[in-house]
């Protein structure tokens, strides 16, 4: 007798594929529907620097009082007791060293920078869901093999009460395997709950309250290394943060500027007025300004964002330096699975062999019951370490292609 090498379904439940599982937990991430909100946030902070460059329009009032000058009507007019004005003006901003635009740039570059972060984050859930979806099918996988063993230690017990009758068994034998079958009874128990606890995990992620039936993981390639390594250093959230440089150069570039002449121009037409200018509708100014001393503020400035800016090279850096490490960590872990599962294939075959033999054997009398329900065992842990192997590679595949930044598979 041998175990099953088809998986069984260890219950009845919804079939669920880990792309659809994945496209289910994007959408009902809180997690990434908050970072959608930021995003919102950083292009309303964009059309809030765009606004710098265009002319301000407002409509302005003022009512005026003050002492009645003594004199002459001339001086009376000029010095009226109650004036009021009422006028519109305008203002726009010829030049400030272009500040406004560089900072409008870095908006952008800052706002790219969250996107590509956003969509790190997606992938970060991604890998989040292949590994509870690898987990419930792991603990179903450990189920069915168990179930499978329990069927034939059941069918054992069943032949041991019989040869026992027959007086061709020791009670012995027939109490080991019963021993054997308990075991196996309050190890499906434990299984059975920690499936449960599996399927709540998937469930939540996925938003899927029926029982769920995951399918199959497929084993997967071993990509070249120096492919894995040009891809990792393109991740998401590597480019993210060389646009925070980009960023950090552009604040930088507004900083030193701030020392540079300002222009504007300002326009106001009136629609009342009192006084000696009552008959005046209109008037423009234009105005010019150089900074000579600010007590350093400009300065300070200049220094703090040199600072951020040196910061996000450091921080770049780093990220590209992480994810080539975690992409070799992985690659590693992936082959080392393949490997794995590899010398496990050959080992279960050796204890199928081993396990049928046994059986031929005590049925002619030449091994005990206990050797071959060691060799039920043995060939039940060859199954379960084969099948805890299929499943680390396949999930070990998943973690690479994250830390690749490379899209799931189809």
């Amino acid at each position: 007798p041998g175990l099953s090498a088809t998986r069984a379904d260890s219950a009845a439940g919804r079939p669920v594929g880990r792309a659809e599982a994945c496209a289910l937990a994007v959408k009902r991430s809180e997690a990434l529907a908050a970072r959608a909100d930021g995003l919102d946030e950083a292009d309303a902070r964009i059309a809030e620097l765009r606004a710098a460059v265009l002319p301000r329009v407002g409509l302005y009032a003022t009512q005026r009082w003050q002492d009645a000058a003594a004199g002459d009507a001339v001086s009376s007019r000029f010095n009226q007791s109650s004036q009021r004005t009422v006028w519109i003006g305008a203002r726009q901003p010829l030049f400030a060293g272009f500040r406004e635009f560089l900072a409008l740039r870095a908006g952008r570059e800052l706002r790219a920078a969250r996107a590509a972060d956003d969509a790190r984050a997606e992938s970060l859930l991604t890998r989040d869901v292949a590994t509870a979806y690898v987990e419930l099918l792991g603990s179903q996988g450990g189920l069915t093999i168990r179930r499978d063993l329990r069927r034939l230690t059941a069918e054992r017990v069943r032949e041991l009460d019989e040869r026992r009758r027959l007086g061709r068994s020791r009670a012995g034998e027939v109490l080991a395997a019963r021993a054997q079958l308990a075991q196996l009874d309050a190890q499906l128990a434990r299984l059975a709950g920690e499936e449960l606890a599996a399927q709540e995990r998937l469930a939540f992620v996925t938003g899927l309250d029926a029982p769920l039936r995951p399918e199959a993981v497929p084993p997967p390639a071993l990509p070249p290394l120096e492919a894995l390594l040009a891809d990792a250093r393109e991740r998401t959230d590597v480019k993210a943060r060389r646009r925070d440089v980009a960023a950090a150069e552009l604040a930088l570039s507004a900083a030193r500027r701030e020392r540079w002449p300002a222009l504007a121009a300002d326009g106001n037409w009136y629609l009342e007025r009192e006084g000696i200018q009552q008959g005046v509708r209109w008037d423009a100014v234009l105005s010019a300004q150089l900074p000579l001393f600010s007590g350093g503020a400009v300065s300070a400035r200049v220094r703090a964002s040199e600072a951020s800016r040196r910061a996000a090279v450091q921080e770049a850096a780093r990220a590209e330096r992480i994810a080539v490490l975690e992409t070799r960590t992985a690659r590693r872990e992936l082959e080392s699975a393949l490997a794995t599962v590899e010398a496990l294939t050959e080992a279960v075959r050796l204890a199928e062999e081993n396990s049928r033999a046994q059986a031929e054997d005590y049925r002619l009398g030449q091994v005990t019951n206990l050797e071959v329900l060691g060799s039920l065992n043995a060939l039940m842990e060859s199954r379960l370490q084969l099948d805890d192997a299929r499943l680390a590679a396949g999930l070990a595949g998943v973690r690479l292609r994250v830390a690749a930044g490379r899209p799931p598979e189809p």
